[in-house]
């Protein structure tokens, strides 16, 4: 597909439907307001329900979306569509408002009402809310429900969000230690097996050093586990402290330079000429270019090359992790989502997420890609040469 149909591929797929204008929304909204049971319907609803008209408007909404709409007032909200009213950072990436931006075409609430809107049958799906509240980045892990009702003979949308972030939190965790940390215990405790039949002092020399080697993963492991999920509840403490770019690059060249991941593959760490001193937190910096270099690793072919570089630029330290393949567009469009992975098995699917919220919400810097035939994938990491704290 050439660059001109795959836009307008997506123009058509991306264009939201015409906006009811306003006094046809009072109009509609009186004509519900009569039927009592309607509102008392909303009201049994155990979270957020609203009820939509045939654009995606809102017609009716119950007090409990309080709980998610907390910047406004319920009335104000009234004539929009969801990610308007709950403050989906998308819904002002395009004019056509919610529903508009490229990232909506993966929108799990999205697809939920407008499957809804075209079959009238109800549908369940899973979304990840991006929202922006209080100049801080949120994300919320929701079902969303959909189902017809008639009123007067006319069929609208009633949308209920149920929020399962617990759940998804519980899940992450359980694969945690179901994929890495039992695979690492499972080595150290093989190392340790061996160990005891071993009498040679120089293989048990060598053993040891293994085995202090997977200790210490394991405790990483354990440590970046812990530290994301006081990430997503706002507690996480960071540790301010000097270091240059060419020590963050020689960290990194240690961990896997000589990686099982790095084995067949060409890794190339690309040292600045004019090295730089900066403030940040350390092991967070290190950990988030670790978990993209691990990422590029992993999707790279046998004989293909990663590279991580560092430079100074301005008031900023940048770091850009490379490789030659480039993503399909719908994997970029959920890069950056929680529980999101390409790999064939069920992984955490957190080294892009966790990287974005480490970066931008505790490192004070930003993350961004570009993927294309021209540069390959290129991941950036963005830091201030001088932390800015807060107050």
């Amino acid at each position: 597909m050439n660059s001109v149909t795959r836009s307008e591929t997506l123009a058509h797929q991306l264009v939201a439907p015409c906006r009811t204008s306003p006094e046809d929304i009072r109009l509609e909204r009186e004509r519900l307001l009569r039927h009592p049971l309607v509102i008392e319907m909303l009201e049994g609803y155990p979270g957020f329900a609203a009820i939509l008209d045939s654009n995606r408007q809102i017609l009716a909404i119950n007090q409990k979306a309080r709980e998610l709409i907390r910047d406004r007032e319920l009335d104000s909200v009234i004539g929009l569509r969801i990610g308007e009213a709950i403050g989906c950072i998308h819904a002002v990436d395009s004019p056509n408002g919610c529903g508009g931006a490229c990232a909506c075409l993966e929108c799990g609430a999205l697809q939920a009402v407008r499957g809804n809107l075209e079959t009238n049958q109800p549908r369940a799906e899973e979304a990840r809310l991006e929202l922006h509240r209080g100049g801080q980045r949120e994300y919320l892990d929701v079902m969303v429900y959909t189902s017809t009702v008639h009123i007067d003979g006319e069929p609208h949308t009633i949308v209920s969000i149920k929020d399962i972030a617990d759940e998804k939190r519980r899940q992450l965790f359980e694969r945690l230690f179901f994929h890495d940390v039992l695979n690492t215990a499972a080595a150290i405790n093989s190392i340790a097996s061996v160990l005891q039949r071993q009498e040679n002092l120089e293989d048990v020399r060598s053993l040891t050093a293994m085995l202090a080697v997977s200790a210490e993963q394991l405790i990483q492991e354990l440590h970046a586990q812990r530290d994301l999920m006081d990430a997503e509840r706002g507690e996480l403490k960071v540790h301010v402290e000097p270091i240059t770019i060419h020590k963050v690059l020689h960290v990194i060249e240690n961990m896997y330079a000589s990686h099982d991941l790095a084995e067949g593959r060409t890794f190339r760490v690309v040292f600045p000429d004019s090295d730089a001193l900066f403030e940040t937190g350390r092991v967070h910096l290190v950990r988030s270019i670790g978990n993209l270099v691990k990422n590029a690793l992993e999707a790279t072919p046998r004989e293909g090359e990663v590279s991580v570089s560092g430079r100074q630029e301005g008031a900023d330290v940048v770091f850009e992790v490379r490789n030659d393949g480039v993503m399909p567009e719908q994997v970029q469009r959920q890069i950056f989502r929680r529980s999101f992975t390409t790999k064939a098995e069920a992984g955490r699917g957190l080294g892009t997420y966790s990287v974005k919220l480490l970066v931008e919400s505790y490192l004070k810097g930003s993350v961004s890609f570009v993927s294309n035939p021209e540069v390959g994938t290129v991941f950036t990491i963005r830091v201030p040469v001088r932390f800015r704290r807060a107050g």
